[in-house]
């Protein structure tokens, strides 16, 4: 729908966690309830079909009756004054030990025309601009929140999905950085038999770990590794740039080179050749050093 393209929506009800693996759903079901995250110049709110009945848990859903939470009373009051021909009438409740404290309810007929109204009003190129003009003083903590969520998703468009390197993964590669810059230390040997196309014959260390990587989670199919393969490029060109990087390109990297000898024989021979795979292990050994911190 139109309207989805103006303000951020969200499947996620209470669980940031859903976002941060990547969900971009604009509604989900869980536990048996329709959500949405909706973020406008007048608010936050998150809307949710209604239970019938007193509305606790365990009442069915009521599919034609919408609930429109909210973290701050201002938000909703808000939305009412611009919306009062659909939410004029509805009261704003308050409640105690409840994640989101006030909330509305309202007929989901009514509140799809708030939704195509909120659509029609868009009328400027930067979000978080037209909040900080809209509220002025009083909406400097909104504000904020969203800077907050933008980086959030920033770094989701960053990291293409991938779950946050954790420390026990980068705990099973690092004791191979030690056995990789030992004196003599080669990655194998080419094998070129008479009337055969030559291979590569990697030492066992090497095997092992390449391995880990795969044990770790440092190699996912979640990653195009094939549509990275040019930005792997400049970390090897130019690998200034992997004193910069982050764990999450580590593995990047990693996965590339990995995945690519299946297809390149001897690219990870040359990697290793170069120095470029003890390199990353290094930064790694740096990143893991500032986790302790």
């Amino acid at each position: 729908m139109q309207w989805q393209k103006n303000f951020l929506l969200s499947a996620c009800d209470d669980k940031v966690e859903s976002v941060l693996r990547g969900s971009t759903r604009s509604a989900a079901r869980i536990q048996g309830v329709m959500l949405m995250w909706i973020f406008t110049k007048h608010g936050f709110f998150s809307a949710v079909c209604a239970r019938q009945g007193n509305g606790k848990h365990g009442q069915p859903v009521d599919p034609d009756r919408i609930m429109v939470r909210a973290r701050l009373r201002s938000h909703l009051k808000a939305l009412k004054e611009r919306f009062s021909d659909q939410l004029g009438e509805c009261e704003i409740q308050e409640s105690d030990g409840t994640d989101y404290a006030f909330r509305l309810f309202v007929q989901k007929s009514a509140w799809t025309q708030v939704l195509a109204g909120l659509a029609e009003e868009t009328d400027y190129d930067n979000f978080k601009s037209e909040v900080a003009r809209q509220q002025g003083k009083a909406g400097a903590a909104y504000v904020h929140s969203l800077h907050d969520v933008w980086s959030v998703m920033h770094k989701l468009q960053e990291t293409e999905g991938l779950p946050p390197i954790r420390a026990k993964q980068i705990d099973a590669i690092l004791p191979f950085l030690e056995r990789f810059e030992a004196v003599g230390f080669s990655a194998g040997t080419w094998k070129m038999p008479e009337g055969q196309f030559p291979w590569f014959d990697f030492e066992e260390v090497v095997m092992e770990f390449n391995q880990a990587l795969y044990d770790n989670g440092w190699v996912t199919p979640e990653f195009d590794w094939t549509e990275w393969q040019e930005s792997a490029k400049e970390f090897v060109d130019s690998p200034k740039k992997i004193e910069r990087a982050d764990a999450t390109t580590i593995q990047k990297l990693l996965m590339t080179h990995s995945r690519k000898e299946r297809f390149c024989e001897g690219h990870l021979a040359a990697m290793f050749e170069s120095g470029h795979i003890v390199v990353l292990l290094r930064r790694l050994k740096v990143i893991r050093e500032k986790m302790k911190k």
